[in-house]
Order: structure tokens, then sequence, then C-alpha cells
């Protein structure tokens, strides 16, 4: 008896088969704006329904607590899907594995608009971080790929002001489509998630000039995650991102309740007191852009760390005192928001720049602390903080301050670095 081999399909193979379109010269890289829209997907999927958030719990028969699990979840997915797509990008290339990324984030969004119940929506979205996350992280590493350390400082932070941009609008469009139930939002976002999709497939080249160098080798990978585990630079720069994302996703679950349901504001009242925060990051990206290799790169991240923390601690002071006004809560935001936008987009640069042949590897890496923290963190204040003032500056106080030693971590390794040589 003749028996048939079975054949199995690999998605990221077959996707490394769409051409692509011609390699650039170093002289000539992708718009910036063409590359934005790579991170289209994890800018929009928390930011744009969270105005709707009081309202899915109202539809779905929900407590307010299983509802912000809805960003929980989410962060869970984006979080430990960026572990993979990391190395597999290092081996088969950006395009491909992206392409497949795209695909899946599509699919959830999708299913998250048809959502009978909370615990589906909430299965749908750990889907849907799963394949939201898959713009970020290759983003991060397309840009190393194409830029030096110092170059890349300047064009993340050009990135973070459109991101910057991007989410500040977010939750003033999603107050909008609220008002055509919260399932609108998800319509909006499978809409959204087609543009990154073309602009791969027709403008995108690979710029990865390491792929297929090697088989990929869950050893090679896991001894890549220790080197970058043991890298005191690495993982102070990540953990300074890490620190500014988990306080900025325990505010985003908090300030829904706070703002709407505590402080009796209008959900499309809310959009607007975001765009405080987000304009406010926007603009320290738009200094750091422009300014952080004359200040100097490390500097400025510690500026910014140490001003974020004097901000917070402003923030939780005038909790303490009874000051329970929409002031009180976003005028330090402001300040936060700009300090913010200081440490974040050259700490990210900085993180990824330590090993230039396993960017994607370390952009994965990154990407598991940074929104591993905010997952925490939204979960945390989903079960003690969401109605209570006090309680969330406090959080955000603290996780401010945990930036300061990861600041410190750089700046000896930087020290030691000097005395061996």
């Amino acid at each position: 008896m003749v028996t048939r081999a079975a054949t199995t399909i690999d998605p990221i193979s077959w996707a490394a088969k769409v051409p692509s379109p011609p390699v650039m010269s170093s002289s000539r890289h992708p718009p910036l704006l063409l590359l934005f829209t790579l991170q289209l997907g994890g800018l929009l999927s928390i930011n744009l329904y969270a105005p709707s958030m009081p309202d899915i719990a109202h539809s779905l028969a929900a407590t307010p607590a299983s509802v912000q699990l809805t960003i929980t979840v989410f962060l869970i997915g984006f979080s430990l899907a960026q572990l993979i797509y990391g190395p597999l990008s290092d081996r088969y290339g950006r395009r491909p594995v992206l392409f497949v990324g795209l695909a899946i984030y599509l699919a959830a969004n999708l299913a998250s608009m048809l959502a009978p119940t909370i615990d589906a929506l909430l299965a749908f979205r750990v889907v849907q971080g799963v394949g939201a996350c898959a713009g970020g992280v290759l983003l991060r590493a397309i840009v190393r790929d194409l830029y030096e350390r110092d170059q890349a400082v300047r064009v993340m932070g050009l990135l973070a002001i459109a991101a910057g941009l991007t989410t500040t609008l977010a939750p003033a469009l999603g107050g909008f489509l609220a008002t055509f139930g919260w399932r609108m939002n998800f319509a909006f976002l499978a809409l959204v998630s087609l543009i990154p999709y073309m602009v791969a497939w027709f403008w995108l080249p690979e710029t990865n000039k390491y792929r297929g160098t090697q088989a990929f080798d869950l050893g090679a990978v896991l001894r890549n995650y220790g080197i970058l585990l043991r890298s005191p630079s690495f993982m102070g720069y990540t953990l300074i991102v890490a620190s500014v994302n988990a306080w900025f996703f325990a505010f985003i679950a908090a300030s829904p309740f706070l703002l709407i349901d505590r402080l009796d504001q209008p959900q499309w009242a809310y959009g607007f007191y975001i765009l405080v925060h987000t304009g406010g990051y926007w603009l320290g990206a738009a200094f750091a852009s422009r300014f952080g290799t004359r200040i100097g790169i490390d500097r400025m991240i510690g500026i910014g760390v140490a001003a974020t923390t004097a901000g917070f601690a402003v923030m939780w002071g005038l909790a303490v005192a009874g000051e329970f006004t929409v002031a009180a809560i976003i005028a330090p935001m402001l300040i936060t928001g700009f300090t913010s936008g200081l440490c974040f987009p050259p700490g990210q640069a900085s993180a990824v720049s330590a090993y230039p042949s396993i960017a994607g590897t370390a952009s994965g890496l990154l990407g598991l602390f940074q929104m591993g923290f905010g997952a925490l963190t939204s979960y945390l204040a989903s079960l003690f903080v969401h109605h209570d003032q006090v309680a969330i500056t406090s959080m955000m106080l603290l996780l401010s301050t945990l930036a300061l030693p990861a600041y410190a971590l750089v700046k000896f390794d930087q020290r030691r670095r000097r005395s061996a040589s």
C-alpha cells in the first residue's frame, strides 16, 4: 500500500512568497507616513473604544471590572505574541510575518464586533492582541534595520508624534462612534486594519538583511533572549519604557469610570480630556526628535524620567488633599504626557539598537515587558482602583518611580564599559 506524505501549510513560508517591492538603497527609505501605518492596530485598539466601556457593561450585562479585563486580556495577547513575531521576523523577514499578523487582527476585529457575551468578547480580544502587536514589534525592527541609533531616535520621535496625534484623536473618534453603538468601534478597526496590509503589499520592501542566514532554532532564540536579559543597558532602557506604559494603561483602565461615572462627564467629553495627556506626549516626542542629539539622548531620557515622577507626585498630592475634579486629574497628566515623550521613544530606539543582528528578537522582548507591565497594571486597576482617585494616583506614582533605578542601571553599565575600555 502506498501512503502519501502529509502536507502542511506554513503560513509564514507562504507569506514569504508574496512579491516584494524593489529593495531600496540605503539613501532611500520608505516614507515615514507609510511606516507609521504599520502600528495603527496597536494604537487604536484600546483608546478608540475606551469611551464605550460603560456602554459595553450595560449592553452585555457585565460588571465594570469584567469590561476593564478586555484591556488586560488584549495586552496579554499583545505581549506574549511579540516573543514569537520578533524571532520569526529575524529568520523569515519582516514582510511575511507582518502579513500573517495583520490577517489575524482583521479576523479578530470582525469577531469582536459580533460578540454576544462578555466572555466571547474577552476571548476575541486576546486574539486581537495577538494580531495587533505584529505591526508595532516589526516597526521597531524595521526602523533599526534602516537607521543607526542616533537616526533611529529621531525617526522614533517622529513616529511617536504621529502616534501621539492618533491616540489623541482616537478617544474623541471613539466617543463619536459610540453614539452608533459600541460594536461600531470594532467595525471601524476592521476597516482600518486593511491600510497597513495594502501599504506593506505595495510599498514596503524587505528590510532584514540577515534573514535566511540560519534555520529557525528554538535553542538559538532562547540564547538570544538570554543575552538580552543579561544586558544592563538593554534591560535598563526596556524597564524605562515598561514603566511609562504601565502607568499609562493603569490610567486608561481607571479614567473612564473616574471621569464618566463619578464626575458625570459625557462620553464625548472624555475623549477631549484625554487629548490633553496625549497632546502633551505629542509635544514631548516632538521635542525629543528635534533636540535629542543636541542635549544627549541618555541625558534627555534621565530628565524625562525624573520629571515624570515629579508630575505624578503633584497629582498624588492633589488627590490626598481631596481635590477630586477634572482639572486635578487632567492637568498633571499634561505634564507627565510631555515628560514621557522625552524618554519613551528614545528608550525604545536605544533598547532595539543594542544588538542589530537580532533587532526583531530585541523588539519582541522589549514589547513583552512594555505591554506585559501594561496588562498587569490595567488588571490591578480593574480590581482595586477604578473609582478611587487616591488609589490610582498612588499606583501611577509608584510605577513612575520604577524608571529611576532602571535609568541608574543604564548609567552604571555605561560607566563600566568606559572603565573596561
